[in-house]
C-alpha cells in the first residue's frame, strides 16, 4: 500500500488510481468515457484527484467528487 500524504485533494495519476482501486488503468478510462469519474488531462496524462478516486471506488461516482 502506497503512503498518501494527510491532504485529502492530493493529485493522483492513471497508474497510481488504478493501483488504489485495484483495477487496469483501461477501467479507469472507461470510468472516464461514462462520466463516472472525474479527471483532467494535463500535458498529455490524465490526473484525479484522490477524493474524485475513493468516490469513484466507493459507488458514488461523480456526485461526490464533485464536490471537491
Amino acid at each position: 500500500m502506497v503512503k498518501q500524504p494527510d491532504n485529502k485533494t492530493f493529485i493522483v495519476n492513471l497508474q497510481a488510481a488504478a493501483r488504489e482501486l485495484h483495477c487496469s488503468t483501461r477501467t479507469i478510462l472507461r470510468a472516464l468515457e461514462a462520466g463516472q469519474i472525474r479527471g483532467k488531462k494535463v500535458r498529455g496524462r490524465w490526473l484525479f484527484s484522490r477524493r474524485a478516486v475513493l468516490a469513484y471506488g466507493l459507488g458514488f461516482g461523480p456526485r461526490l467528487s464533485a464536490v471537491q
